[in-house]
């Protein structure tokens, strides 16, 4: 009997991953809408995908220290759960307040939301080869990530336009809500193998009471992707 080359735990974070984007292209464009139709700015409207932008960039320069400190099932667990609670919070409040909402609760939430997010392509990247089998199953689960990524960034802001059109504003966060839950429940079967979780967790093990060794390799770890990249150009 033939086995597959990509483990069950692989679909669980390929699921997961696909739902939380759909489900963040959907509240940002019914967002969008909403403070567009309180403020009739199109500054204001445009402000919610550039802070949400600007957010994950300042989480995705702090992930490899929190990658080097958890598991990254956990990394990514904390990562949609928080998300759905604050997403619940959100959509609740906006149901509740309606048109006197304040609108900078609506962007502190949402900058919340995607500084939590801002780790999870990281985590998620690095958990992939952990996953599968081997090679030929490393290349299949990246090409299904590739794919799904690039369906949702191009078909994913036109479809999620349309169903703000025909739901509403109101209705689609609805709608996300129940995205987000399902991304969060499946989170729950992303399990790393038992042989991969005992190394990255004591790398740095440092003498006590070094505070500069320790600042010393924080610094390194924010930086060695990056010093990797300009030494070696074509990694």
């Amino acid at each position: 009997m033939k086995s597959s080359i990509l483990t069950r735990p692989f679909y669980f974070l390929w699921t997961t991953q696909t739902a939380a984007n759909a489900a963040d292209v959907l509240y940002i464009m019914a967002l969008t809408v909403l403070v567009l139709n309180r403020t009739e700015s199109l500054v204001s409207a445009a402000f919610m995908p550039l802070m949400r932008s600007g957010a994950q960039m300042v989480s995705g320069l702090i992930a490899p220290l929190l990658m080097n400190r958890f598991k990254l099932p956990a990394l990514l667990l904390l990562s949609q759960t928080g998300q759905f609670l604050l997403f619940i919070c959100l959509a609740v409040y906006l149901q509740l307040q309606g048109s006197d909402a304040l609108l900078v609760l609506v962007f502190a939430l949402v900058f919340a939301m995607s500084f939590l997010d801002g780790w999870t392509v990281p985590a998620r990247n690095a958990l992939v080869p952990r996953l599968v089998a081997h090679e030929q199953g490393l290349l299949k689960a990246n090409s299904l990530i590739s794919v799904s990524d690039q369906v949702v960034m191009f078909a994913g802001w036109g479809l999620s336009g349309v169903i703000v059109a025909l739901l509403g504003p109101s209705h689609t966060l609805l709608l996300t809500a129940v995205i987000y839950g399902l991304a969060a429940a499946f989170t729950l079967g992303v399990k790393e193998p038992t042989e991969a979780q005992s190394g990255p967790q004591s790398a740095d093990v440092l003498p006590e009471g070094s505070a500069a060794a320790a600042s010393t390799t924080k610094w390194h770890t924010l930086t060695e992707g990056w010093k990797i990249i300009w030494q070696v150009p074509r990694c």
